[in-house]
């Protein structure tokens, strides 16, 4: 699978559902972590400047991140992914993965995408995040589900990604991803000089890709 292959996910926000009564809203319990999302930067730093304070970026970089780390580990339950996303997403995603796994074409990643920020946009609670980004090392069956092989991030482009945002109860979260989309008909962009290229600390059980079945796939509790 190339990196123009990748799907995109459309998620439909029920703004409406969302009520407040009062002056102040029900409290929520912390988020819970349930997927090891920890990342180890090459540079020991990882992204840095004035455009990585955005909120709005920040919500696309840990949305990646989370995406990344829950797909390794099969697991959607973290209750973080909420923090970034809708729950329509994460059931979309559910079914993705169960999807995946049947067919043989999961896909595990060595950390998140390697992305620099080229342009944000918006106003009032809608946004969109423009990266430029390459997919980082990953592994997946080959093209004929023969053996299991490993895509080098040196092998990938990168391409333009777009993020649609939409604000809800003063958060951030990513109501639409589109990669390999941008400004240019064949979607290249120049990350610059300084691309941030992190892994995650916790590495991928390459094991699933042979053993795992659509009942290993944990989503939340409807």
């Amino acid at each position: 699978m190339t990196r123009r292959t990748a799907r995109s996910y459309r998620v439909a926000t029920a703004l409406a559902g969302l009520v407040v009564v009062g002056a102040a809203a029900a409290c929520t319990a912390p988020a819970t972590a349930t997927v090891h999302d920890e990342v180890a930067w090459d540079d020991g730093t990882g992204p840095t400047g004035s455009a990585e304070e955005d909120p709005r970026v920040e919500a696309v970089r840990r949305y990646d991140t989370l995406v990344k780390a829950s797909t390794n580990e099969l697991d959607l339950t973290d209750s973080r992914l909420a923090e970034v996303t809708t729950p329509e997403w994460i059931a979309t995603k559910g079914d993705r993965l169960r999807s995946d796994v049947e067919s043989r074409e999961l896909e595990l990643w060595e950390g998140p995408s390697d992305m620099t920020v080229v342009d944000v946009s918006g106003s009032g609670d809608e946004a969109t995040v423009l990266m430029c980004s390459r997919l980082p090392t990953w592994w997946a069956w080959d093209d004929d589900a023969s053996e299991v092989v490993e895509r080098s991030r040196d092998t990938g482009a990168f391409e333009h990604d777009t993020y649609e945002l939409v604000r809800v109860d003063d958060r951030w979260l990513v109501d639409s991803a589109r990669w390999g989309y941008g400004p240019d008909p064949d979607s290249s962009c120049d990350p610059g000089a300084e691309v941030p290229v992190g892994r995650f600390t916790t590495a991928p059980d390459l094991d699933l890709l042979t053993t795992a079945s659509v009942d290993d796939v944990a989503v939340p509790s409807s």
